[in-house]
């Protein structure tokens, strides 16, 4: 029962702006630290889906980081 309700609970988070912007958040700051490592490192596929979905379905941490960390992130992709 309990995994139940705390699986209810974090749709009804998902459908909130504030778990919107913690997966938004989420995904800005993976990209952030895989980009941190060298670029043969870089797993150029997810961090263009990563960025996709920042972007386009999640935009809201994307709206409020700091625009030269975004801009970093927007080149990369």
């Amino acid at each position: 029962m309990k995994r139940s309700r705390d699986r209810k609970k974090a749709i009804e988070l998902l459908k909130h702006p504030r778990g919107n912007y913690i997966i938004a958040q989420a995904f800005f700051l993976a990209l952030k630290a895989m980009m941190a490592e060298p670029e043969e490192k870089w797993e150029l596929k997810n961090m263009g889906d990563m960025m996709l979905l920042g972007l386009e379905i999640f935009p809201t941490y994307f709206l409020y980081a700091d625009p030269g960390e975004e801009e970093g992130l927007v080149k990369a992709a």
